[in-house]
């Protein structure tokens, strides 16, 4: 079998099925430190946590990718667009969640300045050890700025994902051609997905008549013709 077409790349020089793979792994091992997280009670281990209603929202999503990453990984190196596809659903609400959360943290972040030199109360424990220490803005710019990062990069593994299952499900072909050390124009190498693929054209495998009619189709249906209309004479 040669060799197949190049579905494009994952952060700018990773291979895009090897990027995914890494993805879904990654998933895997961090299920295992938002589990730590959670028994912990430790917030450090997870970003946000500032206000107290959602503060282990990520956390509790974060632990099911011990099984949708696994699944993920498997069916990313087997190529099964099902399984690629409902472990990206996964992915989806994960991004949805960051933005709830993150929302939900910068409303308790803008009363920060508030709860400086105040007695403690019931709110958010570790927004008034911030507020007491008058590292307000500090907080609010670091938390903003790391957001960014930590969400841009979800963002991008979140769709690079997608694109593997978007290309994978249009079954690239497999390159035949002599081995040669010298590129011919002739090659493409790389996946066009305006061109697409041939398969996507051809419509369904061809099969065989007794896959279509069941067993006893051909020699054994036509022979038993004959003797069905010389039946049907006699009545």
């Amino acid at each position: 079998m040669g060799e197949q077409s190049k579905l494009g790349v994952c952060c700018l020089v990773v291979p895009l099925k090897l990027g995914v793979c890494l993805l879904y792994f990654y998933q895997f091992i961090f299920g295992f430190v938002c589990i730590a997280s959670l028994l912990a009670g430790d917030n450090r281990l997870q970003s946000g946590g500032y206000n107290p209603r959602v503060e282990h929202w990520q956390a509790w999503l974060g632990q099911f990718g011990i099984l949708f990453g696994l699944l993920g990984f498997f069916g990313c190196h087997q190529e099964q667009v099902t399984v690629v596809k409902v472990c990206n659903i996964y992915l989806y609400v994960k991004i949805a969640v960051m933005l709830l959360v993150f929302a939900a943290d910068l409303g308790v972040l803008a009363h920060c300045e508030a709860l400086e030199g105040k007695a403690e109360i019931n709110f958010s424990p570790l927004l008034y050890t911030v507020a007491q220490k008058g590292l307000c803005s500090e907080v609010q710019l670091s938390y903003v700025i790391g957001f960014l990062v930590d969400f841009g990069l979800h963002a991008h593994w979140t769709w690079a994902a997608y694109d593997f299952q978007r290309k994978v499900k249009s079954n690239p072909a497999y390159l035949i051609g002599f081995e040669s050390s010298e590129e011919s124009q002739m090659e493409v190498g790389i996946y066009d997905e305006i061109l697409g693929e041939p398969s996507e054209y051809l419509g369904k495998p061809l099969e065989k008549s007794q896959e279509i009619y069941g067993v006893g189709y051909g020699a054994v249906h036509y022979a038993e013709q004959p003797h069905t209309s010389q039946s049907h004479g006699h009545h």
